[in-house]
Order: C-alpha cells, then structure tokens, then sequence
C-alpha cells in the first residue's frame, strides 16, 4: 500500500496491545542531507515493547507477509503458527483464521511467505509448503486457490513473494524459480517474465515484490542483492544495489512505495530499512537497534508504515506525517 508524509516516529508491537507509552526522540543522521531528505525525518530508537501474552491469540511465530487494506486493517502472515492475523490500524488484534494443514483455510508455510490484498478487500496468501497461493474475503472466507507443485506454468516451488495491481493481475516470486509469474484474479495463469542469471532482468533468488503507482514492477532479489525495476508488462527498465551505505552487502527481502514515489526495502542482514527514489538514489536509512530481521512491509493510505521482524517475533508500527 502507499503513504506520504514526512515524519517518521516508531512503535512496536509483540503480541497485543497492553499499555501506552510516549516516544522518546532521538534523531539519527544517517548520510548528509539532500533536499528530499530534508523534507523526511526517522526518529531512530523504537518504543518500548509494550506487551507478551504467552500463548495468546496474538502471539507471533515468525512473521512474514503484511499488508493493509482500504479500510485500514493489517493483515499479517503468522507462518510458523500457520495463520493470518487481523489487527486495527493501531495493533489492537481483531480476528485471525487458519490452521496446520492441506485443507482450504489451512497452511502448510515453509516460515516465509508474502501476503498481498486487493482493491476489493480479497487478501491472497502463498501458502508455499503446499504450492499454492490462497484467496480469502476481508473476513478469512476461504474463494479459492491455484498453484500446483512442481517448475511449470503456473506451479511453484518455494513461492515467496506477492503483489496486485489495480487492474487485479497477480505477481508471484519465487526463490527456487528464476521467473515473475502472473495469474488473474480466479488464478488463471497469464504469463511470466525474468530468467536465470545475473544478467538484467534476471533472477538468482528472487524475493520481496510491489507495484508502484504507475504500474511499474519492483523485484527484490536476495542473493544478487539487488532490486530491479520493470514495467506492467515485465520489460526490464534498471536496478540498484542496496545496503551499499554499510561495510557489509544488504540482502532485500520487502519493497513499499509511498505515495511520493519513494521505495522502501527491508535489509533483512542489516536490520534496517533503506529508502530510496523512484530512480534508485539511494536517500536514508532507518532501523538498527530496533530491528533484527525485517522482512515485509507494507504502507497505509493514511500514512502508516508496518514491518515484520521474523527473528524478534514482532510487527512494527510507524507514523509518517
């Protein structure tokens, strides 16, 4: 989803919302100023963890997937607890649905899997470890699935990565297939662009993915470490690095656009979060103490920024003003 705005303050949530707490506001410099990021600034500690319940219906095992809808709900893949998780806009746990299995409704996660949501409210889930993506209505009512095991046209291996334009076309990555699939909204297979290699336009291990508002296609790709950019027919435009800030490669795993335009990409080896222009430029970075793995995250029409950290069991709440 989008967002804009220009102010960044963090909050985490563990499992349920227990207390309230105030910010405590500690500006980072991150790399000398440019005029865009004069105009954006990351407040960089994280609030305090503001509540556990063990065993709760809140309680994270590995998130992955997040996105907002229309209405403002959060919906995250909890994969390891094989389920999705409904929360308000502030955190505050609403519903969630699903269960081990093979069934419709139930998963089958490998611990890593996207979810993405349509301009109807549907929420789409890969479901890898049975090869198959999932649709739901905004209330976890099982529509359909499609996907089969296997390197074909329309089957997966270890799906991973998931994104809707708005003309309903659905985009799926997947790190053992070096290719985009593309399938319409009832699943039927549409086409596929990418390739083994190194070379533009191509795929080692392809992850996080999002349309921008122009209908322009961002690919992360994990090991190549890198994010290449494509229009809506997957023709090949550019790419950057990433992590290149720091004495150590990033390694992308999530992208968001904002309504700016700006791309925001998890660095899951660094535990952080790049920003950048539409062109590349790389423009600042945020996250360190607060962060150990991110790895999806998506952005409210409101301006809300959420993250998935899967080795702190966390999702993490960010206002933009």
């Amino acid at each position: 989803m989008f967002k804009n705005g220009l102010l960044l303050f963090p909050f985490t949530l563990l499992t349920t919302l227990v207390a309230a707490c105030q910010p405590q506001a500690i500006t980072q410099s991150v790399v000398p100023p440019t005029p865009v990021e004069q105009l954006m600034s990351f407040n960089a500690p994280a609030l305090e963890t503001i509540g556990t319940v063990d065993g709760g219906e809140t309680l994270f095992d590995a998130p992955y997937g997040v996105d907002v809808g229309l209405d403002g709900r959060v919906y995250v893949f909890d994969t390891n607890n094989q389920r999705v998780q409904v929360f308000d806009p502030g955190g505050v746990f609403l519903f969630g649905w699903g269960e081990p299995g093979e069934g419709p409704g139930q998963f089958n996660s490998f611990g890593f899997g996207a979810l993405s949501i349509d301009i109807d409210r549907n929420v789409y889930v890969v479901d890898n470890g049975n090869f198959r993506v999932q649709k739901f209505d905004p209330d976890g009512n099982f529509i359909l699935s499609f996907g089969a095991e296997g390197e074909g046209s329309g089957d997966f291996t270890r799906a991973i990565g998931i994104a809707i334009n708005a003309a309903g076309d659905v985009y799926v990555t997947d790190d053992a297939v070096p290719y985009v699939q593309v399938f319409d909204q009832e699943g039927s297979f549409l086409r596929q662009f990418g390739g083994e290699g190194s070379g533009p336009g191509q795929f080692e291990h392809a992850t996080g993915i999002t349309v921008g508002l122009n209908g322009h296609i961002f690919v992360a790709d994990y090991s190549l470490k890198r994010v290449q950019l494509f229009d809506q027919g997957g023709t090949y435009l550019r790419e950057w690095e990433i992590g290149l800030s720091g004495p150590v490669p990033g390694t992308p795993e999530g992208i968001a656009v904002d309504l700016a335009g700006r791309i925001y990409i998890t660095d899951y080896e660094r535990g952080q979060v790049e920003v950048y222009s539409h062109e590349g430029e790389f423009l600042t970075e945020f996250g360190g103490r607060e962060l150990k793995a991110p790895v999806d995250i998506a952005i409210s029409p409101d301006g809300m920024l959420y993250i998935t950290d899967q080795r702190a069991n966390q999702l993490q709440i960010y206002r933009i003003q």
